[in-house]
């Protein structure tokens, strides 16, 4: 099996990380929502519903295809919000990329 336990994946509820390996699936928690009383929702999925997500977190630095970034947040989409290490033409200080996890790799 692909995913070992600890692994931080996506699924199409949201991105998670996998709580145990079991012989035909996998136990997902999730990270982006939780049920009423704050609980995660647990998942059980099959290998086809989980993809693997870099184990990048906020103050990385990331390549991007827009050039080195840094990652001020991931978003409970799975989607990081990085900023990149040029500026614009102003200098405006609030440039961020909004990129999926396919976007971007370890520096």
């Amino acid at each position: 099996m692909p995913f070992a336990k600890g692994d931080t994946v996506n699924t199409v509820y949201g991105y998670g990380y996998v709580e145990d390996v079991r012989e035909t699936d996998y136990v997902v928690k999730l990270k982006c929502w939780a049920l009423a009383q704050g609980q995660s929702p647990t998942l059980y999925l099959t290998e086809e519903g989980l993809s693997s997500i870099p184990n990048i977190v906020p103050g990385d630095k990331v390549k991007t295809f827009c050039g080195p970034a840094t990652v001020t947040k991931v978003r409970p989409d799975s989607m990081f919000v990085c900023a990149p290490v040029w500026k614009l033409a102003d200098y405006s200080p609030d440039v961020f990329l909004y990129l999926n996890a396919d976007s971007v790799s370890s520096q």
